[in-house]
């Protein structure tokens, strides 16, 4: 039920290799609070979804390689806060609160279209590159204080509505660029997205209409 099964297993130390297999899914918790993963390759494109908390709590994860991923679970990489490389280049549906605490400086996922509710919570990440993401819930960006450069030139649906002041909840006092979709500016009532309003009234915000 989780896709094609591998068909050999190699082991030299701590290096484990799983050999053929195709078309998976990461089951639900499959390495929830595994503090003994240290890297995870998938070197042939064979894993395309990971399930709820499939990596929640991997706090000594550096590695982190899935090419061919699309979607994940909610809590999927939540706490995976020592990863440094990573690979999640087709990614294009990321559920609630799957990056929290992620510390790369730079976060980019060029294939997102959806990043689910509080997707990048308390990460302190300084640049988000979603350049296709069209949908980002409400606190998405929750206490992403690091943050210098959002970039969601796309992002037509900020929020649960035009009124949801929360996407950007807790960044205070920050020096910040967000490119925006130019709907934005007028969505709310004829005014600015509540969101983007809290943005600019509690930081020095370089806000760009896109």
């Amino acid at each position: 039920s989780y896709g094609s099964p591998f068909t050999a297993a190699w082991v030299s130390g701590n290096q484990v290799t799983l050999v053929g297999g195709g078309a998976m899914t990461i089951k639900d918790s499959a390495f929830v609070v595994n503090v003994n993963l240290i890297e995870i390759e998938d070197q042939t494109g064979i894993v395309v979804a990971a399930g709820i908390s499939s990596f929640n709590g991997c706090s000594n994860l550096t590695t982190l390689l899935f090419p061919e991923m699309l979607t994940t679970g909610d809590f999927c990489f939540h706490s995976s806060s020592s990863i440094t490389t990573y690979d999640l280049a087709k990614l294009a549906t990321a559920g609630e609160n799957c990056f929290v605490g992620w510390t790369v400086a730079s976060l980019t996922l060029a294939a997102l279209i959806t990043g689910n509710t509080g997707c990048f919570d308390s990460s302190t990440c300084t640049t988000y590159s979603m350049l296709l993401a069209t949908t980002l819930e409400n606190q998405v960006f929750n206490q992403c204080l690091s943050a210098t450069l959002i970039d969601i030139p796309l992002c037509v649906n900020l929020g649960i509505d035009p009124t949801d002041a929360s996407v950007f909840n807790n960044i205070v006092g920050s020096i910040i660029t967000l490119n925006v979709a130019a709907v934005n500016a007028t969505n709310n009532a004829g005014g600015v997205h509540a969101s983007v309003a809290y943005l600019i009234a509690n930081n020095t915000a370089t806000v760009n209409y896109i």
